[in-house]
């Protein structure tokens, strides 16, 4: 008699869409029960224009920043050349029309250190990002003498889960909790001491990003916490195999 299929595993994922439904996808694949609940949103914001003959280069540390961009900026932008953080953002940055495409090695210090290889000092480089983000990419291309003009396209809300939206988890405890962003780990620890959410992480295990969107929500999950080794979606699915 041979042995049946391994139990599904639930996973929480907090990222918002489209991402949200791209992690669910992949964890179905791998043998898991994915269970989507958003704790942020994305929300577009009027990104001011941007003279590209005054921009040597254009820069994204995520994806989203392409996403929301205004078709018109895109298509102002898209005949500079383009650094971006990673495999994946690379991928959207050619579907948003840019051609001339280098590939960072999936962190903001190693797009710094490439960016500073190819581009001289006094270089300027307009920065799709988010209104929330941290200062270390701009830090680090200032450091070298290069001009960082940030080009906010998005912002990102901390979504609002109300009872209903948790009654709908279930009441199976969770495996796994995967959070993409501090964000997403300050609102998953403002929903912690829900009664009806308190037996779903009992046992759980949170697997982040990076350390530091691990932060806000660690003392939900003491000595419970995985990192992935690259702050890339690959990395946190590789982080959650490993758990089994």
């Amino acid at each position: 008699m041979t042995a049946g299929p391994e139990p599904l595993r639930r996973v929480l994922v907090t990222r918002p869409e489209p991402g949200a439904s791209a992690t669910a996808r992949a964890l179905r694949l791998a043998g898991f029960e994915p269970v989507v609940l958003p704790l942020t949103e994305i929300r577009p914001l009027p990104a001011k224009p941007v003279d590209a003959q005054a921009i040597d280069a254009v820069a994204i540390t995520s994806a989203n920043a392409l996403r929301h961009a205004s078709p018109s900026l895109l298509a102002e932008l898209a005949r500079c050349p383009l650094y971006a953080v990673g495999k994946a953002t690379a991928e959207t940055a050619r579907e948003a029309g840019f051609l001339n495409i280098s590939v960072g090695p999936g962190d903001a210090d190693g797009l710094v250190r490439l960016i500073c290889d190819r581009l001289g000092a006094d270089a300027t480089v307009a920065y799709l990002c988010g209104r929330l983000r941290r200062p270390d990419f701009e830090e680090g291309l200032r450091q070298h003498g290069i001009r960082p003009v940030p080009v906010e396209t998005y912002d990102t809300l901390t979504a609002r889960i109300g009872k209903d939206a948790v009654r709908r988890l279930g009441t199976a405890p969770f495996f796994t909790v995967l959070v993409h962003s501090a964000e997403a780990a300050k609102a998953l620890a403002t929903l912690a001491p829900d009664p009806a959410f308190v037996p779903l992480l009992a046992n759980a295990r949170l697997v982040a990003i990076s350390r530091r969107a691990a932060e806000p929500a660690a003392p939900l999950f003491p000595e419970r916490i995985v990192i992935a080794e690259e702050p890339n979606d690959r990395a946190m699915a590789a982080a959650l195999s490993g758990l089994l």
